[in-house]
């Protein structure tokens, strides 16, 4: 979600599509240029930093700067979705974006790497609709994605709408 309305808040969503759980003490949020170049790293961790990531097999996790928002607007159950205070300001026209396992770019491992824009969007209307993967088990080529068919605009935490 980029371009929540004002009832709203951004966020941003991890899914993992192994039968093993992932346990890490913290996620990175790298915001890039086009070219790959990464320009802001926002560290993804529980503010109790002693407490791990956990992302359940087949499972979500959700990341952003308001639980409270999030779990109002979306009607969603706060136990996948982790507050970061610094979370970063994401474009409303657009950007790209990746998750890493490493605070290093090119280390680590990379979970997902993706742009973000309007013409990404199956519909018309872009405020308050987040885009949500078609297939969260393949790439983010810019065919994988679509607008959330949920009626609150997104499902962060939880599976995504087109996703039966």
């Amino acid at each position: 979600m980029y371009y929540p309305e004002s009832s709203g808040a951004e966020y941003v969503e991890i899914f993992n599509p192994t039968e093993k759980d992932i346990i890490l003490p913290a996620i990175y949020l790298y915001k890039m240029y086009e070219n790959g170049e990464v320009y802001n790293t926002t560290v993804l961790q529980p503010e109790d930093t002693a407490r791990l990531l956990s992302i359940p097999s087949k499972g979500y996790l959700c990341f952003t700067k308001s639980v409270a928002l999030i779990s109002k607007k979306h009607k969603v159950a706060e136990k996948n979705l982790i507050e970061i205070a610094k979370f970063p300001s994401l474009n409303n026209s657009g950007g790209y974006l990746a998750l890493s396992s490493s605070q290093e770019p090119g280390k680590g491992h990379t979970f997902d790497t993706c742009c973000f824009r309007d013409e990404m969007h199956s519909q018309s209307e872009t405020i308050g609709i987040s885009l949500e993967k078609k297939s969260p088990e393949k790439t983010s080529v810019i065919a994988n994605w679509h607008s959330s068919q949920n009626p609150t605009g997104g499902t962060p935490g939880i599976i995504n709408s087109g996703i039966k």
